[in-house]
């Protein structure tokens, strides 16, 4: 029978590259992943985000509304619950207003501010190291991650240090990342099409970034896969 995973995030391109990061793990035969936040459905249909919206507001917002019990509800019916929240929420100035003011640290290192940050949504969510609820709180963004994994053969010095890790891919080939109406903005079309590359290239992810091997860390022992 397939293991269920419930997966809670910023927007749909963090998605993909979580379920990239999953296969190489697992081979993703067995796993079954359903993103609960924003919801899968109403973005399907209508772009809709839901009631929470998108974006580390949406993130925080659910986490905040799903404390304790919501959690615990979730898991019943699931292997894991994975929460995804890019690390620059730490410098966010309104994410002072949701108790997420002063985690970020110095970077590097860059793992730093993305255990301030998981320490603190462990707080709002009310629950323990012991349950099985995995954090991917990539510095400062998960486009940080795919840097990593797309242009190994040239990256840019501290990657996971980059203050705007998608403004660096834009521009590059693949077009990853594009400008609309004066902002970066991932394209999920061109992310699915990097999905093998991603995936082959997980395990230097590994290597080049703390943040990415302290997430896969944490998942295997949740997923029981060693």
């Amino acid at each position: 029978m397939s293991k269920r995973i419930s997966f809670v995030g910023e927007g749909p391109t963090d998605l993909i590259v979580f379920k990239a990061a999953l296969m190489s793990l697992t081979g993703g035969a067995e796993f079954v992943v359903t993103q609960i936040q924003p919801p899968f459905d109403q973005l399907q249909c209508s772009n809709d985000q839901g009631q929470f919206g998108g974006g580390w507001k949406g993130v925080l917002k659910w986490c905040t509304d799903n404390s304790s019990h919501g959690v615990a509800e979730i898991l019943t019916n699931s292997s894991c619950l994975v929460i995804h929240l890019d690390a620059d929420v730490a410098s966010e100035a309104e994410a002072e207003a949701y108790d997420f003011g002063r985690l970020e640290a110095p970077c590097p290192a860059a793992l730093d501010t993305s255990l301030n940050v998981e320490a603190r949504l462990r707080k709002v969510l009310a629950i323990e190291e012991s349950h099985p609820v995995v954090f991917m709180i990539p510095s400062k963004a998960t486009e940080s991650w795919v840097i990593a994994a797309m242009y190994a053969y040239a990256p840019p010095p501290e990657i996971e240090c980059l203050p705007d890790p998608a403004h660096w891919l834009n521009g590059k080939t693949p077009r990853l990342v594009r400008t609309k109406e004066g902002k970066d903005h991932e394209e999920k079309r061109r992310y699915n099409e990097s999905s093998v590359q991603l995936i082959a290239a997980w395990p230097k992810v590994r290597v080049t970034c703390a943040t990415a091997d302290h997430f896969m860390e944490r998942l295997q022992w949740a997923l029981g896969c060693y």
